[in-house]
């Protein structure tokens, strides 16, 4: 997975639930997702589904250190885990590979805004933004010009086909 552990090196693998029958676990997979963004084990509060139920990280760790990295694809959807303010969920490729996804609760905006959160409005785009729903003031005015330049141009056109 990220470096050839010698024989010793396996062996200490082993023991810790990072290694089984000479393959990655999934133990190590979370364990170096958790490392990579600042977190711990102690930082955990639960692990499991929201609609099925919950287990320790305890009891995580001793499933996670016998799931090899050959099924390590084949975790649940809805399997999280979850810490204070944050959780971990499996996030999946079209090709099935899964990894884990740090999620943490958005930022509240400092400014109070209600508007439109339909975004049928907004035609032929790929990313509907709240903002492109709901536009500026001047954004409103600038699109409205461009709608009035557009129906003279066509007049013109169309005057100038007529005669």
């Amino acid at each position: 997975m990220y470096f050839s552990p010698t024989e010793k090196e396996k062996e200490v693998l082993r023991e810790q639930g990072y290694m089984y029958n000479n393959s990655w676990t999934l133990l190590y997979e979370t364990r170096l997702s958790l490392h990579e963004h600042g977190k711990t084990p102690e930082d955990i509060l639960w692990v499991g589904s929201p609609s099925w139920g919950w287990m320790t990280w305890e009891e995580f760790e001793a499933i996670a250190s016998r799931i090899t990295d050959q099924y390590t694809n084949d975790v649940a959807d809805d399997f999280v885990i979850v810490g204070d303010g944050w959780w971990f969920m499996r996030m999946t490729e079209m090709e099935g590979h899964q990894w884990w996804q740090l999620i943490t609760p958005p930022v509240k905006p400092s400014e109070h805004k209600t508007g439109n959160i339909l975004s049928r409005w907004v035609m032929n785009d790929i990313l509907v933004t709240m903002e492109k729903i709901n536009p500026s003031p001047e954004e409103k005015e600038i699109e409205k010009q461009k709608e009035e330049k557009y129906w003279e141009d066509r007049r013109k056109r169309e005057e100038k086909q007529w005669q």
